[in-house]
């Protein structure tokens, strides 16, 4: 990899504090995936095996909702995707698109998991970054989850929270 990935990685806060060695490490082990508008990195329903951290272009996270797509988040250089995908091997949550054309690293599940015994400290550092961004997700659907039920009857509000508590 270049040495602009590199720079552009510390630039990032879950990378910031890494040493140049661990950050050489990553980038020695992850691929860059060139992406175009209308590609999609990865589907909802299909089984994961990897993740991505997004260099530049510019990518809208969505999921089905009945008939309909409804558009989570819009994610650009800098945003890891996928990472559920090296933490829990079932079915991807939402579907991936490029809004743009755009570049990112990708690394599998069996790259990570090769890496525990080849260098356990980076391995652990990936995966400390990784859940931190998965918790910082599920702090903000709980954000999202709790203002459906403002400003509501609290029967209302119980039934939301039952029917995804139930269907979760």
């Amino acid at each position: 990899m270049t040495l602009k990935a590199g720079q552009f990685l510390r630039s990032l806060p879950t990378f910031a504090s890494w040493s140049t060695e661990a950050i050489n490490g990553l980038l020695l082990r992850a691929r860059k995936l060139r992406f175009f508008q209308g590609d999609v990195l990865f589907r909802e329903g299909e089984p994961g095996n990897s993740l991505f951290v997004v260099l530049d272009g510019e990518i809208s996270v969505s999921l089905r909702a009945g008939d309909t797509s409804v558009v989570l988040s819009l994610e650009g250089p800098g945003a890891i995707l996928g990472e559920m995908a090296l933490i829990d091997p079932g079915p991807r949550s939402a579907t991936a698109t490029a809004l743009s054309s755009g570049t990112t690293l990708g690394l599998s599940a069996a790259e990570l998991y090769s890496l525990q015994s080849e260098d356990p400290a980076l391995a652990s550092a990936l995966l400390r970054a990784f859940t931190r961004t998965l918790a910082g997700r599920v702090r903000a659907a709980d954000t999202r989850i709790a203002s459906v039920g403002e400003g509501r009857p609290a029967e209302h509000s119980a039934a939301v929270w039952r029917t995804l508590w139930l269907t979760g």
